[in-house]
């Protein structure tokens, strides 16, 4: 298996602003608005087989597109964020790609302050964008899947820094340490595999 990683820090789908922390303005945006070009050129260049999409929590956020509000949960920000995905799906798939989404994994409940604010981020948001994640994979069953990996690291569904001994998240309560990305690809190598034949 041949890998390119083409990732990018605090990449979202959304192209709006975002409010990432609660007590702040509206500020953030996406690491890569330009993700239709950007992931265009490196389909053009490597022709993959597969390509694996890992969004994180960045559209978990209440965004503001275009001038109009969106609100987590609504009808009208749901079918932003599905639009979102649909556009990912052409460009990622246009010469041939299966396209593996991987959903939000689980975040510590109590996540600590971010340079001195506190995130916007709450366990309900991440449960429904994976929801709306597996109504778009049930309607794409070419082409799309939706592979699950949150059991390497939460186990029963409960977040954890330690699992087996190692420390498979940072102190932020959302990165992964070494070991932890580590057990991501030892679960998810074999079943890409199996889905490249």
């Amino acid at each position: 298996m041949a890998v390119t990683n083409g990732a990018r820090g605090g990449c979202g789908l959304g192209l709006g602003v975002m409010r990432p922390f609660s007590d702040l303005d509206w500020w953030s945006t996406s690491s890569c608005t330009d993700w239709r070009s950007n992931w265009s050129e490196q389909i053009a260049a490597h022709d993959p087989d597969i390509v694996v999409l890992h969004i994180g929590f960045w559209d978990t956020f209440d965004s503001i597109v275009d001038g109009t509000f969106l609100e987590v949960g609504t009808p009208s920000a749901d079918s932003y964020v599905l639009d979102r995905l649909e556009d990912a799906f052409g460009v990622l798939t246009s010469r041939g790609a299966t396209l593996v989404l991987l959903p939000i994994p689980c975040f510590d409940p109590d996540l600590p302050p971010i340079a001195g604010h506190d995130l916007s981020y709450e366990v309900w948001r991440g449960d429904h964008i994976n929801r709306l994640w597996e109504s778009f994979a049930a309607a794409h069953p070419k082409q799309f899947l939706l592979l699950d990996y949150r059991s390497t690291l939460c186990p029963d569904g409960q977040f954890a820094y330690w699992i087996n001994g190692q420390q498979v998240r940072t102190d932020d309560g959302l990165h992964l340490t070494n070991a932890g990305a580590d057990a991501v690809a030892k679960w998810l190598e074999p079943r890409l595999q199996a889905l490249s034949g």
